[in-house]
């Protein structure tokens, strides 16, 4: 019996270390495990790049320029009244050539003055008539006679005519009645100058862009992704005024674009 019992003694002492050191060895495996695990991931950490982040350029580009007008086109109507259709005529001539002769004493050529074809007409008024009866007639009946004519002034020595222009504004009372616009000054090379001045914003363009990409040292080059016309304005040409054709206008031109980075 004893030997019976002292054999499972044994077995059952073996079974305990047995389990035991099972538990060990399974609870080494893990860590063993977890360590490589931690340690391939930091590996892998350490080999990961993010993906390049995508940027952008957004140039502008600029240009000024001044221009004087080299065109000035001034309009004026002389009106003249009197009792009859002959005399009215005559003063009309008259005040007409007072104007010319007034231009002509400061610098402007008889070349840059047009006159227009003179026209004249009969003024009337409505007188009504009552009668006794309480009726009432209705007929026009003369006052007199008006005329006009239109005179130009073109001239493509902006600076002189503006200075006449002048010169006659402090000059009321030289005709009866004299009604002038605003001169208008435009510039003929209109077209050539917005390519100039265009021109010259992309070539602004460029050179902030490149500008630009320099700072940025990872990237080597820049590719256009858009870009427009470019806008382009001088205000004051064209307009009406007096004190635009004596002192022009800047031209402006504005171009913009976006590149990517490569």
């Amino acid at each position: 019996m004893s030997l019976i019992q002292e054999s499972r003694n044994e077995r059952q002492s073996r079974g305990r270390w047995g389990l035991g050191w099972f538990a060990v060895f399974a609870a080494a495996a893990a860590v063993v495990s977890s360590t490589a695990m931690v340690v391939d991931g930091w590996k892998a950490a350490q080999h990961w790049t993010p993906p390049p982040e995508a940027r952008a350029i957004n140039a502008v580009g600029t240009a000024r320029r001044h221009v004087q007008p080299d065109r000035l086109l001034w309009t004026a109507t002389i009106t003249t009244h009197a009792a009859d259709r002959a005399t009215t005529l005559r003063r009309l001539s008259a005040d007409v050539q007072t104007l010319r002769d007034f231009l002509g004493g400061h610098e402007i050529q008889e070349s840059e003055i047009s006159i227009f074809l003179a026209t004249s007409q009969e003024e009337t008024e409505t007188v009504t008539h009552r009668s006794a009866d309480g009726t009432e007639e209705e007929h026009e009946r003369t006052t007199g006679f008006s005329a006009t004519q239109k005179v130009e002034l073109h001239s493509r020595d902006v600076a002189r005519a503006v200075r006449a222009l002048q010169a006659l504004a402090l000059a009321p009372g030289l005709v009866a009645e004299l009604e002038a616009d605003e001169p208008a000054c435009s510039y003929s090379a209109l077209d050539a100058l917005q390519e100039e001045v265009l021109g010259a914003a992309r070539a602004d363009l460029r050179t902030s862009t490149e500008r630009a990409v320099s700072q940025i040292a990872r990237a080597q080059r820049a590719k256009l992704v858009t870009t427009d016309l470019g806008m382009f304005s001088a205000p004051v040409l064209g307009s009406s005024s007096l004190d635009a054709c004596e002192r022009g206008t800047d031209a402006t031109a504005t171009v913009t674009a976006e590149y990517a980075l490569e």
